[in-house]
């Protein structure tokens, strides 16, 4: 069982975007209203317009309002058991490479980013095993993801292959490997895309987007796999709610 932990540093955004929620919890703005304008969030939370954006490209994400150009944000929904959903990097653990709107990129080794190297332990500037996929809706660019494998981790494995998995990262491990996996922290930050992620989102250079950062532990506590997974502000809301009640 994969059990996630969702640590989210305290900007301002997304103080914004959890005031938002509870209001819309409590009845203040049901289904279809408008939210009000950006330039009022921005007077009633004592913001920034970018940290409003921000906010309500969050909200949009997790779908809870529909933003409509030249129109303003409506509430979309409350989406139900909140605790149970599940987590964009996540989700590029548990479900198959290959689903629909999936295109392979790239399979290499390289050196990765600071913190990549931290979360799996291993020193600055050692090469890893990167995975790049694109995500497509209705053939819009949707997302890039980025998975980073320690090389002994991808070993006798078919990660290095330059194909989609038929099967999750996690089950992958586990048939081949026998590594058993128990959790996922997660981060999720919004900032402005690099000129790389643009491009390949279809993007303005520094629009912004919502970037997910997730660490896969196996049962000793060993990072073993690091998904990266940059979502276009122009998708359908990324987070999946499960019901269980």
């Amino acid at each position: 069982m994969i059990v996630v932990s969702v640590e989210f540093e305290p900007p301002k955004y997304l103080a914004v975007a959890a005031g938002v929620k509870d209001r819309i919890r409590h009845g203040e703005f049901g289904r279809g209203e408008q939210l009000p304008s950006e330039s009022a969030l921005v007077r009633e939370y004592g913001a920034g317009r970018t940290t409003v954006v921000r906010a309500l490209q969050i909200l949009r994400a997790e779908g809870w309002i529909d933003r409509e150009h030249g129109r303003g944000s409506f509430v979309k929904a409350v989406p139900r058991n909140p605790e149970t959903r599940r987590g964009i990097g996540e989700t590029e653990f548990v479900q198959p490479e290959d689903t629909a709107g999936a295109e392979f990129v790239s399979a290499e080794t390289r050196e990765a980013p600071s913190p990549v190297c931290l979360a799996l332990g291993v020193p600055e500037g050692t090469p890893l095993l990167l995975r790049r996929k694109f995500v497509h809706d209705d053939g819009a660019p949707k997302a890039v993801v980025s998975l980073w494998f320690p090389v002994e981790v991808a070993e006798e494995t078919q990660l290095a292959h330059s194909r989609l998995l038929r099967v999750s990262v996690r089950q992958h491990l586990s048939s081949e490997r026998a590594i058993r996996t128990d959790r996922v922290v997660e981060r999720l930050a919004a900032r402005f895309a690099t000129a790389e992620q643009a491009q390949a989102l279809k993007l303005d250079d520094g629009s912004p987007v919502l970037h997910a950062f997730a660490v896969l532990y196996d049962t000793s506590d060993r990072g073993v796999v690091v998904a990266e997974v940059v979502v276009s502000p122009l998708a359908e809301p990324v987070f999946e709610y499960t019901d269980l009640s």
